[in-house]
C-alpha cells in the first residue's frame, strides 16, 4: 500500500503480510515538521493502531476489524469518536467535508445507474388476454436512491384493481385497462423496504402509487386491442415485438403534402417499428412521408427520414414498406402523402418498439 492520507498526515506501509495482516514495524507515521515523523506506528494488541505514537497535529484513524467493526477518528489530540457501521459498508470522502458511510446498496446504485437485470415481460399462459408475467430481477428506482429486487416472478392482472402479491390485480386506477391503448408496467417498492411488487398504469410518468409504496421504475409496456385484450408479444431485451401488428393510422382525408399527427401504441420516446402504406387508385405516382412529431423534415423524398414512393406510371394502386421512427414524448408521429388527385389512404401499423425509457432515470 503506497500510503493513505488523513488530513495533514499519512500512514505508509511498505509491506503487508501474505495473510493480510499489516506488520506494525512496517507502518511509519509521517507529517511535515512533526516530531514523531518517521517513527513506527504501534498497535495496542487489540488490532487498533495506537494513536499515541502519531503526532497529534494530524488526523488519526484507528481501525478495528474485529467483531465490533468500529472506526475511531480524532484530530489534534481530541477524544477519539467512534463511527460504528454494519457489515458490508464502504467509506468515502469528497475533496472536502466529512467521511460518509456508503452501504453496498448505495455502491450498487452508483455502478448500476441504468442497469436492468431480468424483469422480462411475457404473456401469461392461462389468461393471455388479461395477465402479464414478470420475471424475477432487479433495478435501481427512478429516484436513484433505492435498489429494488423482485426475488421471484410475479403474475399481474390488468382486469382488477391493485392488490399485493402474485395473481392479483395490478391496475393503479380503476379495474381494467382501456381498449386500444398502451399501458406501462412499473416495478414498485414500499417505503419501508418490506415488499417489492408490480403496478400497471396508463401513465408512463406518474402512476397512482398504492399506499405505503414510494419507489418505482418503469420496466416495460403492453398494448391492448379493440376488444381490450392484451396483444401477444415477445420481448428481447429492450425490443418488444407484437405478434399481430396493430393499426394506429387509417386516414383517407389527408391534405396533399401537409403533415398530420397521430399517436402510436408504444411508450413515449420509443423507436417505433412500423409498417406504412398509401393507397390511391387515381394517381399513378404515390408517396408517403413519416417523421417524428416536432421534426422539420420536409415532405420531400430526399429530406424526410422515413418515406416511400414509386415511379410515375406505376401499375400498382398501393405502395408499402416497414421501417423505424422515433415517437415524441406523447408517443406521436407525423405523416403525409401525395394527394394531387383522387383519394389517398394512409395506413400505419405498429409492429413493435425499442423501449429506451426503461433504462433511463
Amino acid at each position: 500500500m503506497a500510503g493513505v492520507s488523513f488530513g495533514g498526515g499519512s500512514v505508509n506501509s511498505t509491506n503487508v503480510e501474505a495473510a493480510g495482516a499489516v506488520m506494525e514495524s512496517d507502518l511509519i507515521a509521517s507529517s511535515a515538521g512533526a516530531a514523531d515523523a518517521g517513527k513506527p506506528v504501534k498497535t495496542n494488541g487489540s488490532g487498533l493502531v495506537d494513536s499515541t505514537f502519531i503526532d497529534t497535529s494530524v488526523i488519526v484513524v484507528e481501525a478495528d476489524y474485529n467483531a465490533a467493526q468500529t472506526i475511531l477518528a480524532r484530530q489534534a489530540g481530541a477524544t477519539p469518536t467512534a463511527i460504528t457501521f454494519s457489515a458490508s459498508r464502504l467509506f468515502g470522502r469528497p475533496a472536502s467535508g466529512n467521511v460518509d458511510q456508503l452501504t453496498m446498496q448505495q455502491v450498487k446504485n452508483m455502478l448500476l445507474h441504468n442497469d436492468l437485470r431480468g424483469l422480462g415481460l411475457s404473456n401469461n399462459g392461462s389468461d393471455a388476454n388479461n395477465d402479464i408475467d414478470i420475471a424475477a430481477g432487479e433495478v435501481l428506482a427512478a429516484s436513484a436512491d433505492e435498489y429494488m429486487i423482485l426475488a421471484a416472478g410475479i403474475t399481474g392482472r390488468k382486469d382488477a384493481a391493485w392488490a399485493v402479491g402474485t395473481n392479483q390485480g395490478k391496475m393503479d386506477s380503476g379495474s381494467n385497462t382501456t381498449a386500444s391503448t398502451a399501458n406501462a408496467v412499473w416495478l414498485i417498492k414500499r417505503t419501508d423496504g418490506s415488499a417489492v411488487d408490480v403496478l400497471f398504469s396508463a401513465s408512463f410518468t406518474s402512476p397512482s402509487m398504492p399506499a405505503g409504496y414510494t419507489f418505482k421504475r418503469r420496466i416495460g409496456a403492453f398494448v391492448t386491442d379493440g376488444s381490450n385484450n392484451i396483444v401477444a408479444f415477445i420481448q428481447s431485451g429492450d425490443y418488444f415485438r407484437l405478434l399481430s401488428p396493430v393499426q394506429d393510422v387509417n386516414d383517407n382525408t389527408i391534405t396533399d403534402d401537409t403533415f398530420e399527427s397521430a399517436p402510436l401504441r408504444c411508450p413515449p420516446l420509443a423507436l417505433a417499428h412500423i409498417y406504412g402504406s398509401v393507397d390511391n387508385v387515381t394517381i399513378t405516382q404515390k408517396v408517403l412521408y413519416i417523421r417524428t412529431n416536432g421534426a422539420t423534415d420536409a415532405a420531400n423524398q430526399g429530406q424526410t427520414a422515413w418515406n416511400i414512393g414509386n415511379m410515375a406510371d406505376s401499375p400498382f394502386d398501393m405502395i408499402a414498406r416497414e421501417g423505424w421512427v422515433l415517437v415524441n414524448s406523447s408517443s406521436q408521429i407525423q405523416y403525409t402523402g401525395d394527394e394531387s388527385g383522387g383519394t389517398s389512404t394512409v395506413d400505419v401499423r405498429l409492429i413493435g418498439w425499442i423501449d429506451f425509457g426503461r433504462r433511463s432515470i
